[in-house]
């Protein structure tokens, strides 16, 4: 069921008009099936003494050498289907890779649910 709130402001000697939408869902439930997925981060410094500022596609593949090597050591190989992340900072930057597990390699870790790694609200 949806509720919409229509309201009108004056800020500025300008009128503005907009409205809020509530609506009601269920809530998602991840049943913990399905394959395992592994987030691994990898974090870099800024060298502030480099005056060129690379693309993030730049910085990735420069990079990517190296996290491959990192990955394929403990036994995991990058999820082709989830592209990486890379979120910059002042002075530095990280790279966030999806994993999964190379065929024959055990994981020890106990896998967590959508529910165990959100808190409830």
């Amino acid at each position: 069921m949806e509720s919409k709130q229509d309201f009108k402001l004056e800020k500025d000697g300008e009128q503005w008009e907009g409205a809020s939408v509530d609506v009601n869902s269920d809530p998602l439930i991840d049943s913990g099936t399905g394959t395992t997925h592994i987030l691994r981060i990898f974090e870099y410094a800024i060298n502030p003494e480099v005056k060129y500022t690379p693309t993030k596609q730049e910085l990735f593949e420069y990079h990517y050498p190296q996290i491959s090597n990192t990955l394929w050591k403990d036994g995991l190989v990058a999820n082709q289907e989830v592209a990486p992340r890379i979120t910059l900072s002042d002075k530095s930057y990280r790279i966030y890779v999806t994993c999964n597990a190379k065929q024959g390699t055990t994981i020890l870790e106990k896998p967590l649910t959508l529910q165990e790694l959100i808190p409830n609200k």
